[in-house]
């Protein structure tokens, strides 16, 4: 897990469940509470977000699946 991360619209992420592999982040989804629940997720799985993956497509998950990939030490 890492912690003070910032992780913005372009960022490239480690999904952390199956089927793994790295992501492209599109969209940071945030809503107000009284939305959330309508739009099939719960509270702490927000923020929620919109993803391109190369076999899943485009799609939308919660946030604690993905880690930002640093490049720099898969390069080590």
């Amino acid at each position: 897990m890492q912690l003070n991360v910032t992780i913005l619209p372009g960022d490239l992420l480690w999904q952390l469940r199956p089927p793994h592999g790295v992501c492209l982040l599109l969209e940071i989804i945030d809503l107000p509470q009284d939305v959330r629940t309508m739009k099939g997720w719960i509270p702490q799985d927000y923020p929620v977000y919109r993803l391109l993956h190369q076999t899943q497509g485009i799609f939308e998950d919660p946030h604690y699946y993905y880690e930002k990939l640093n490049l720099s030490q898969q390069e080590k």
